[in-house]
């Protein structure tokens, strides 16, 4: 199986609700949802308040068949 990183935040482990959504877009258009090829996400994140776009975008790249 493949396994890709990608990187949403910077050495100091900052980053913002916008680096995360580039970062789920990114993963969800490079994904190949075949049965050989199934794509999981896996995020250990934590954010201060409701981020409510981070969460579309999960919502999002779900229906195209990303399991989280």
């Amino acid at each position: 199986p493949l396994q890709v990183s990608v990187r949403v935040l910077d050495c100091a482990a900052i980053g913002t609700s916008t680096s995360l959504i580039q970062g789920i877009n990114w993963l969800t258009q490079h994904c190949s949802t075949t049965a050989s090829q199934k794509c999981v996400a896996n995020q250990s994140l934590s954010f201060n308040g409701i981020a409510a776009d981070v969460e579309a975008a999960i919502q999002a790249s779900i229906r195209q068949g990303v399991s989280y």
